[in-house]
């Protein structure tokens, strides 16, 4: 494995462990603590990042091909896992079936919410690049699209995908642009990663829960808040993901590079490799854990960390057999749609 692609493996594994982190510090400790504050400024952004950065990178395929792929990666999990939660918990029999029907939409629309932000931003930036083929029309349309989104009410369970869609954006223009942080000297990167450290270190003061995507709509008309106060909300969130995930990326960046290959770099690309079946299983374990209430009434760091292991030690092995599965079929559908 070179070290460009450990860079981005150990960077999605670091991203996966912080969403497992994140769920569990959310089920010990709640939404009061600072350190959940710290990961949740980031986590979910860091990964539309990296996306953004290579789906760019795809764009060399034919659009039905890119189609075709994103809908199996992400959309095909999302009916798979959303249709058997609806069959265990939300079909009644009694019901006509328009009801059930209803039913099921609604929760499909719920289900794993991050592919479909994921899905969204990747059909709607190759729309607007297949349109429009020009670099500035590109920034302008999708700057434009981030300010529809901030007009029109959500009816469709778009939240992800409004706030996500800024991130994904980011991710994108970096890897079409020809900035490269390898070209960039030492001292140069040092002052980059001290000023953008200072910078989130100072975001992060003002970060409160409220301002989270999970707490307030992205919209500025709205029952919960003022179109200023929304604005701002939303304003703050896009700005503290991006400079949180470029410091993260950043300094995993030098680390990967100052740093020999070790067990740890390795665990970390492992698990950055297996990231999509890693997301699912984790997040519905944590939804049962919570459900079933299996979690401890105990209010430490200690047990967050600690039930952040149980969670990964359960979901990775689950994960790996998916993955290779998953990997699987994808080779199949790239043969047939060649």
């Amino acid at each position: 494995m070179t070290s460009r692609s450990q860079f981005w493996d150990v960077s999605k594994g670091v991203a996966i462990l912080l969403v497992i982190l994140g769920h569990s510090l959310l089920a010990v400790k709640g939404t009061e603590n600072r350190l959940l504050m710290v990961i949740f400024s980031f986590h979910v952004p860091l990964f539309f990042v990296i996306s953004g950065f290579f789906f760019y990178r795809t764009l060399r395929h034919n659009t039905i091909e890119i189609i075709f792929r994103k809908f199996f990666q992400l959309l095909v999990p999302v009916f798979l896992v959303g249709s058997t939660v609806f069959s265990l918990q939300f079909l009644d029999k009694n019901l006509p079936f328009a009801d059930n029907f209803k039913n099921y939409i609604a929760v499909l629309l719920r289900t794993l919410w991050f592919l479909q932000a994921l899905f969204t931003s990747s059909i709607l930036i190759l729309l607007i690049h297949r349109l429009f083929n020009n670099r500035i029309f590109e920034i302008i349309v999708c700057f434009l699209l981030i300010v529809v989104f901030l007009i029109l009410p959500d009816y469709l369970n778009l939240q992800g995908t409004k706030i996500m869609f800024p991130f994904f954006l980011t991710g994108f223009l970096l890897s079409s642009s020809a900035f490269s942080f390898d070209n960039l000297s030492t001292a140069f990167k040092r002052w980059i990663i001290i000023v953008g450290i200072c910078l989130w270190s100072i975001l992060l003061v003002g970060y409160r829960w409220e301002m989270t995507k999970y707490d307030h709509p992205f919209c500025i008309f709205n029952d919960q808040l003022s179109p200023m106060k929304t604005l701002y909300y939303d304003a703050y969130c896009i700005l503290i993901g991006i400079v949180g995930s470029l410091v993260v990326l950043s300094l995993i960046h030098v680390l990967c590079h100052i740093s020999r290959p070790n067990i740890v770099k390795s665990f970390l690309a492992y698990l950055g490799q297996r990231t999509l079946w890693l997301y699912i299983t984790s997040t519905y374990i944590f939804s049962l854990s919570l459900q079933f209430k299996i979690v401890p009434d105990y209010h430490s760091y200690a047990f967050a960390f600690l039930i952040s292991i149980a969670y990964l030690i359960i979901s990775l092995p689950i994960a790996s057999v998916a993955t290779s599965l998953w990997n699987r079929m994808d080779r199949k559908l790239i043969q047939h749609l060649r």
